[in-house]
This record gives structure tokens, C-alpha cells and sequence, in this order.
């Protein structure tokens, strides 16, 4: 029987290798065991990783890093619906503004963050791509945010 770490080795290739049935089978299994949520997604950035790197070494087509996301965002979807990653009820809860700058469209980096910081109880106000600097500002004192966030893409030259 496969423990929770032998089940993270294989996502982390599942997800490296773009096998979306075999990494959502392995993530199904590691709930159902009661695997800790962040291992999950930490072997999820794993893969991600490997998708980049295979893609820097142009192995990989940029079908690859969107298709990537998508399973990321999938398995996201299934923790979720397990009970993970809910937003914050909690009134009271630290809010936090979080968008991609003006000019970046990316936005797996971004995601990463949102479930993150809502699984450690932040209210996460997603702003979206392209934002321009003003609506962060805005919408920190709309939100009364202690904390904002931009992710943009960044590359080697």
C-alpha cells in the first residue's frame, strides 16, 4: 500500500508529466487517506516546477504550462469540495487585496497565493489580471485591507 509521501512522489510527476486522469485519481486517493491538504499542493508545485523547467529546456510548448494550470486549478477544485480552501466567513478576518499588475495576464502564480493565504483564514479580494494601479489602491481602502498583493510573472532574460 502506497503511504501519503510514495501517493506525493506520484503527483508530482503526474502533474510533470500533464497526465490529468492520473493526477486527479492520486489526489481522490490521498483524501480519502486523510493526506494534509498542503502536502498535496505542495507536490502540485513540485510538478509545476518540473512543467517550467521542462519548458525552459523546450521539451515543453506553452500547451503544456496551460494545461499544467488546469489541472492545478482542478485539484484545488477537488480540496475544496472536501472542505479545504473555503473563503473566510469570519468578519473579523484579515483581508488581503491580491492581482496581477497592469500588462500581466498570468495568473496560475496568483491562484497559488489566493488558496494559500485563504487556507491560512485570510479574506482574499481577487482583483483579477491587468489591474491597474489605482484599483489596488482603491479597493484596499473600499476593503479596509491590511495587506496587498501583486504577482506578476517573472523570466530570465
Amino acid at each position: 500500500m502506497m503511504t501519503g509521501n510514495d501517493l506525493a512522489e506520484a503527483l508530482i510527476l503526474a502533474v510533470a508529466d500533464v497526465e490529468e486522469d492520473r493526477a486527479l485519481r492520486l489526489v481522490r486517493k490521498m483524501i480519502s487517506l486523510g493526506v494534509e491538504p498542503l502536502l498535496i499542493i505542495d507536490a502540485c508545485q513540485r510538478g509545476l516546477d518540473m512543467v517550467g523547467e521542462r519548458y525552459e529546456r523546450r521539451e515543453y510548448f506553452l500547451s503544456a504550462l496551460i494545461m499544467s494550470g488546469e489541472i492545478f486549478r482542478e485539484i484545488t477544485a477537488l480540496l475544496e469540495k472536501k472542505g479545504y480552501f473555503k473563503p473566510s466567513e469570519d468578519e473579523n478576518a484579515p483581508k488581503v487585496i491580491l492581482g496581477a499588475p497592469l500588462g500581466d495576464i498570468h495568473d496560475l502564480g496568483k491562484y497559488i497565493v489566493s488558496v494559500l493565504l485563504r487556507r491560512a483564514g485570510f479574506r482574499v479580494i481577487d482583483l483579477g489580471v491587468s489591474v491597474v494601479p489605482a484599483r489596488f489602491v482603491e479597493a484596499a481602502v473600499e476593503e479596509d485591507a491590511r495587506l496587498v498583493a501583486m504577482s506578476a510573472l517573472i523570466t530570465a532574460a
